[in-house]
């Protein structure tokens, strides 16, 4: 059923390490994939330290320096979401969780990246940029082809200024809601990306841009946030709005961070078929 006065949960989170991060995220969902008919959820939220985050189904000791990412302090957590690596450092993140039926959600995966990120698509405009889908724009490769780094492949919607592929989106389904986050990137520190990471991760970074990049004229982080705030609720013609984070999925969140996201078993070593590296980690 659609929530007909459509109210959300809009909850901004202050900045936490990254096993927090994905430990929220997941509970967040779970939580709703078990009390389908709760308000949907916007999180905006940012990390407190660099961290990488690892495609659910990627080997990382095949990418990145492990050694060395432990060494400097640099959080290497695995996401519940598919895809490649991203490097979390200066970017605003969003997470949204939302049921299957919610209106206007077309069943198709790859169609309903395009209908939930239109409010990042408003997002860029409001900023004077010209954001495009990928699909129909030129390119060198293939769209659609897998790429270790996130922004680094490209998929039919992911968004793309000026040529070059801005931020990345991946989702997570339940049988009655999906979730989907990604991050809008401010800066993207190819040196320090290129230090962490093994193979060419630097060169194929040279396809990706940031905000900083785009214009010369940023607002602050704090009127960014409230900009997309503000184009999410145009996006999704939001009626009515909560702030609150439920006590179950502060509960679960804590229990998924020490059970899970802070453990190299999850992180790190989880390969589900030891005969077939490719397979590992499948969600």
């Amino acid at each position: 059923k659609n929530n007909m006065n459509n109210a959300w949960r809009i909850v901004e989170t202050e900045p936490l390490d990254a096993d927090e991060n994905m430990a929220l995220d997941e509970a967040i969902f779970n939580c709703f994939c078990d009390t389908p008919a709760a308000l949907p959820v916007f999180r905006i939220y940012q990390w407190d330290s660099p961290a990488f985050s690892i495609g659910a189904s990627q080997i990382p000791g095949r990418h990145l320096d492990l050694r060395k990412c432990r060494s400097y302090g640099i959080s290497c957590v695995r996401r519940m979401t598919g895809g490649g690596i991203i490097f979390h450092d200066r970017e605003i993140t969003y997470s949204l969780v939302i049921p299957k039926a919610f209106y206007g959600l077309p069943k198709e995966v790859a169609a309903s990246f395009k209908k939930i990120c239109e409010f990042i698509m408003i997002f860029y405009r409001r900023l004077g940029l010209s954001p495009a889908f990928a699909v129909g724009q030129p390119y060198g490769g293939f769209i659609g082809e897998p790429a270790e780094f996130c922004f680094a492949g490209r998929e039919k919607y992911d968004i793309v200024i000026g040529g070059k592929k801005i931020g990345g989106n991946a989702q997570k389904r339940c049988q009655k809601a999906v979730f989907q986050h990604g991050s809008i990137p401010l800066s993207i520190d190819r040196k320090r990306i290129a230090e962490f990471t093994l193979g060419e991760c630097a060169k194929e970074l040279s396809g990706a841009t940031a905000l900083n990049e785009l214009s010369s004229h940023l607002v602050s982080q704090e009127e960014l946030i409230s900009l997309l705030k503000e184009s999410f609720i145009e996006a999704f013609s939001v009626s009515k709005t909560e702030n609150f984070l439920k006590k179950e999925e502060l509960l679960l969140a804590r229990k998924l961070k020490k059970e899970k996201y802070s453990n190299d078993a999850w992180n790190i070593e989880r390969i589900t078929d030891a005969k077939s590296p490719e397979k590992a980690g499948v969600a």
